[in-house]
Parts: structure tokens; C-alpha cells; sequence
């Protein structure tokens, strides 16, 4: 799995459908099933403009904390092809695309199928994605990729699972890896050491330690 610019696309295969659609007036460009982009105002309370932004808003999907019996999270390793490798700080905007894409370390997380509530969302995302078997799920908070430009948070959820097959159909658009089964502590030691680079990941198990997981809690 590669990135590469639209535009490149287009001039080798002109009969590609782009999902993403650019908009009339102030919708910049949308996709059903992943959002909308629109073009927004800061204004003073009088109305006076301060100056002009893009805003997202999404599906209301989630992100969520696998959690086993022993109390070990369990975080999975996802192709993302728009994430910076490591071969050294990001150029913007990037002129090799071939520096983008590394192997994250992230918990579940996804979009909301049509009509799907966001805790559905989130049993079915985990099941997808770890491809073992959920037995609860609870909401523990919220999160905002980015306060600026995200005009919807996300919910952030906690899944019991049992480390048994849960058969789901996996997202064909996504490489899913290995799994990580990890205490708390462990996974404190990947974010410090950075190997997590996902801010919604962190979000997450930052949620899930307020809710009374202590850092030092062990395996058992």
C-alpha cells in the first residue's frame, strides 16, 4: 500500500471515481461515509470576521480500549500509508510521498456503518480489527483529534474481550498486524519511548487510566 497524489492517479488511470467530491459554496469537498470538509469564519461577537479556516466534521464513529481479563490492553499494528516514516522530520507539503506510511501502533477504531450508533460502531471495529470476541462495551469519555479543525469529537470506548475467535469480516481497505497484548505500564513505557504516534491512541489510554487503571497496576 502506497500513497500517492490524486492528480498523479488521474493521468495514469482517467477512469478512477474519486470517493471524495469537491462541493459548490462553502462545502470544500465530502465523502458519505468519512465526512465533510466545510469553509468556515472565525468572527467577533459582532460578527466582524477575524479570519477564515477548513473545518471536518465526521460520522460519529469511535475509538476504543480492548481490555483482556487479566487487564492487559491489547493494541494492534495498522498499515496507515499517510503517516510519516521514520526516515526524518515531515516536509510540508510532502514532495516524495514515498517517506509517508509506517506501521502504527494504535487501538481500534473506525467509522460507523450506515445507521450504526457509535457503540455499535465500536463492538464491531474491535471485533474487526483484533478479531477476537467482545463481551462488553462502555462509553469512558471523548476525545478531538484537533480542536482547531474537528467540529465533532469522538467517542472513546472500553471493550471487554475474550481471547477467543470472533470470525468478523476484516476491512478489506485496511492491513491489520500483529496484536500487542500490554499492562498499563507497558504501554506508558511505548508512548514514552515513542513507538505510539497516534494522538487518539494516546487519548484513549490516557481515558482509560482516569478511569481508576493505575499506571502501576500489574498483570493478573
Amino acid at each position: 500500500m502506497k500513497l500517492r497524489y490524486f492528480s498523479e492517479v488521474l493521468a495514469d488511470h482517467p477512469q478512477t471515481v474519486a470517493g471524495w467530491q469537491r462541493g459548490d459554496g462553502d462545502m470544500v469537498i465530502a465523502n458519505p461515509g468519512y465526512g465533510t470538509i466545510v469553509h468556515l469564519a472565525v468572527c467577533r461577537d459582532d460578527g466582524r470576521p477575524m479570519y477564515d479556516l477548513p473545518a471536518w466534521a465526521e460520522p460519529p464513529g469511535a475509538i476504543i480500549v480492548p481490555v483482556t481479563a487479566d487487564g492487559r490492553v491489547v493494541m494492534i499494528e495498522n498499515l496507515r500509508p499517510i503517516a510519516p516514516s521514520n526516515a526524518g522530520p515531515g516536509v510540508y507539503p510532502p514532495p516524495d510521498l514515498g517517506r509517508q506510511g509506517r506501521i502504527s501502533l494504535e487501538f481500534p477504531r473506525g467509522f460507523p456503518l450506515a445507521g450504526e450508533r457509535a457503540q455499535e460502531a465500536a463492538r464491531r471495529e474491535t471485533e474487526e480489527e483484533t478479531n477476537l470476541r467482545v463481551l462488553h462495551v462502555a462509553l469512558i469519555g471523548e476525545c478531538n483529534p484537533n480542536t482547531t479543525y474537528f467540529l465533532t469529537n469522538l467517542p472513546v470506548f472500553m471493550a471487554r474481550v475474550a481471547l477467543e475467535q470472533a470470525f468478523a469480516q476484516p476491512d478489506v481497505h485496511e492491513e491489520i498486524g500483529a496484536l500487542h497484548f500490554l499492562t498499563v505500564p507497558e504501554a506508558l513505557s511505548l508512548v514514552a519511548a515513542g513507538k505510539v504516534i497516534c494522538a487518539l491512541t494516546k487519548a484513549a489510554l490516557l481515558h482509560y487510566i482516569a478511569q481508576g487503571h493505575s499506571a502501576t497496576e500489574k498483570q493478573g
